[in-house]
């Protein structure tokens, strides 16, 4: 007797915590901006290559959110605002905050496909470098983080990427540009490929907090009773409905419709945070 086939469905979760200041307006960590041309992009490149193969994306409100900086003028990246600057007028803690970026990448499949990237890396621990050597480790580093899509696809990423080094500051603002520019083409091409019915798009609540809390903290104590808890105890209802309708009016406004479902924060779900979800389909 014959088993059933297996089915199996791909449920890829693409989140961001909220790194930007909102007060200076300052994003203070670029982690948005380099799996954007990395990572987001490269899977609905793979699955229009493929489009008899489907899937189920969540992307969390916060991550759409950070995308959308992007399509300011001008945006507040401090690691790309300092990557525009002149190397030769970066101080001495400014310098030390690039070097220290620039060392993020996956030695075996960012750095050492790029030999003059894994040059100066190791140049680095020896010595400071120069602006020029700033400059160049700087591109390097942002065409380590280009995916094969964003490679694949824009002509002067691949070019960059064939000279291998001695890159101007010029190269490195029109690069900055080119990526940024990139990067607004996302979430359109996830609504793309939504609209053509070979993606799904699900949703979490607004900042990803766990449901806050999933309601009411001593909840805890229902799986694990010697959980030690604190003095004070507070129930977040209101802030839960809050991030799960902030949730859903994100994904609207960036996609015209409601979600097709939710990813729980974590994966993580009780009666109390069930019967919200179901009271909003």
């Amino acid at each position: 007797m014959s088993k059933p086939p297996l089915r199996i469905a791909f449920f890829w979760h693409m989140h961001q915590p909220y790194y930007r200041d909102d007060e200076s307006g300052v994003i203070e960590m670029p982690w948005v901006f380099l799996h954007a041309i990395k990572d987001y992009y490269e899977m609905v490149w793979h699955l229009k290559r493929h489009p008899s193969v489907k899937a189920t994306f969540n992307l969390s409100p916060s991550l759409l959110e950070q995308l959308k900086f992007y399509e300011e003028p001008g945006v507040g990246d401090r690691l790309l605002t300092l990557f525009r600057r002149p190397c030769g007028m970066l101080d001495e803690g400014e310098h030390a905050w690039v070097m220290r970026f620039v060392a993020y990448a996956n030695h075996e499949r960012q750095v050492l496909p790029l030999p003059r990237y894994a040059e100066l890396l190791e140049s680095a621990q020896k010595r400071p470098l120069s602006p020029s050597e700033l400059c160049e480790i700087e591109v390097l580093f942002l065409l380590a983080w280009c995916g094969n899509g964003v490679r694949t696809e824009i002509p002067s990423v691949a070019a960059l990427l064939d000279q291998g080094g001695g890159y101007t500051e010029d190269q490195k603002n029109a690069l900055i540009d080119t990526l940024i520019g990139f990067v607004r083409r996302i979430v359109p091409e996830y609504r793309a490929l939504m609209e053509k019915g070979q993606i799904a798009l699900a949703i979490n609540p607004m900042y990803h907090p766990i449901m806050p809390l999933l309601m009411d903290m001593k909840n805890a104590l229902h799986s694990r009773p010697d959980t030690q808890m604190p003095g004070v105890t507070c129930v977040f209802e209101q802030d839960a409905y809050r991030q799960l309708e902030n949730g859903i009016r994100c994904f609207r406004e960036h996609f015209g419709v409601l979600p097709s479902g939710i990813w729980p924060s974590e994966g993580s779900v009780n009666e109390t945070t069930l019967e919200a979800y179901g009271r909003y389909g």
